[in-house]
């Protein structure tokens, strides 16, 4: 079977006014009037961390994006980058090692992908449910004054930017203040002091941007640290533990009614009961009856 090539995907596009225009793109003050795209674009409501950095990272910064972004797995998070060399390629390629759907925004035609070398990987964005973005038409070239307008949308589609790595005059900066221009959080990985690859981060923490020095601290920023915890835990349940979750599903019951619909034994079920509990899969109401948490 053939490879599936670039040309092979259809260019859309969405209008502001249409319901699955990026919500969080339609809040910016300059957000485009039309996006091209391709890909699909199923999502109302999401969650999504953009991340950014140097062109010209170092091996500390790879392994920063590596680790940063592997750990998210799992998450309900979308991942935003620019295509470009460096961090951003290294974060779309660990996003999709880690089963992430992960966006791109380029700044030229979608006719053609920028870096021509990072084909391959805009279809395996395409090709894991992602979707690549620009708003210029077809036959649009990757013009220096292209970026900084393609930054804003990078910015714009996410509830917080990462810099991993920025010197202290980085392009990377732009979409960091653009990102707290739109009252967007700010997070940053933080660097060896004498290092320069890392003063442009260094310098955002020291203006009070988030640090990024785990997974757990961005999805404590956006909100996920719970969902995740208990999506973790609820993947390790046991047999047992998993018919009482389903059990539960459709409501609160009390221990009878659980003992009922799972026919674990009334003697057995009260420790597992009480060990949920204390796990935190499930909690018991004041009226005695069991629902799941979250």
């Amino acid at each position: 079977m053939r490879q599936k090539q670039w040309s092979d995907y259809p260019i859309r596009q969405v209008r502001i006014s249409d319901q699955n225009y990026p919500y969080l793109l339609k809040e910016i003050p300059d957000a485009p009037p039309t996006l091209f795209y391709k890909g699909e674009l199923r999502f109302k409501k999401y969650t999504a961390l953009s991340v950014v950095g140097s062109r010209k990272y170092t091996a500390y910064g790879k392994q920063a994006a590596g680790d940063l972004i592997g750990g998210l797995a799992g998450a309900d998070l979308v991942i935003v980058s620019g295509l470009a060399l460096g961090i951003d390629s290294i974060s779309h390629r660990a996003a999709l090692d880690a089963n992430l759907i992960t966006w791109a925004v380029i700044a030229c035609g979608l006719d053609r992908v920028y870096p021509a070398s990072h084909e391959r990987l805009a279809c395996q964005i395409l090709e894991k449910g992602g979707a690549i973005f620009s708003e210029e038409k077809s036959g649009t070239d990757a013009l220096p004054f292209l970026f900084p307008k393609r930054n804003r949308i990078i910015a714009g589609l996410s509830q917080a930017t990462l810099v991993v790595e920025a010197a202290a005059r980085s392009g990377t900066l732009i979409t960091a203040f653009l990102a707290l221009d739109y009252n967007r959080s700010v997070l940053a990985a933080p660097h060896n002091i004498f290092n320069f690859s890392g003063k442009g981060a260094n310098m955002l923490l020291s203006l009070g941007a988030v640090v990024a020095r785990s997974a757990e601290d961005i999805l404590k920023e956006l909100g996920l640290e719970t969902d995740l915890a208990q999506k973790k835990m609820r993947e390790n349940l046991s047999a047992e533990e998993s018919k009482i979750c389903q059990a539960l599903e459709n409501g609160e019951k009390s221990s009878d009614e659980i003992c009922r619909a799972t026919q674990i034994v009334i003697e057995k079920l009260n420790t597992l009961l009480m060990m949920m509990v204390i796990k935190g899969i499930v909690k018991r109401r004041i009226d005695g009856k069991f629902v799941i948490t979250g």
